[in-house]
């Protein structure tokens, strides 16, 4: 997969994409600043989320997509779908 980078006022952020299946996207990030990182997918609930292993709030963004928070570092985000996970 190509890596994507983006020169911000604040720094700069690496995202690479590592896998993605119908249910489950592992998103690497490196950024100097914290952000969103947003997933033109659609929202739908029975998708959850962790950044390095720790749950963390998937929100809805832009009415039907989704995002999650991502705080300044190295990090990787797990997306995967399973509905009937509490």
């Amino acid at each position: 997969m190509k890596s994507i980078r983006r020169k911000a006022e604040a720094g700069q952020t690496r995202v690479r994409i590592a896998d993605y299946t119908a249910e489950r996207v592992v998103i690497d990030v490196e950024t100097d600043f914290d952000g969103y990182l947003f997933l033109s997918d659609a929202y739908y609930p029975g998708w959850h989320a962790t950044i390095d292993g720790a749950p963390t709030t998937i929100y809805r963004a832009d009415v039907m997509f989704r995002a999650v928070f991502v705080p300044a570092g190295v990090h990787e985000i797990v997306y995967t779908y399973d509905p009937f996970a509490q």
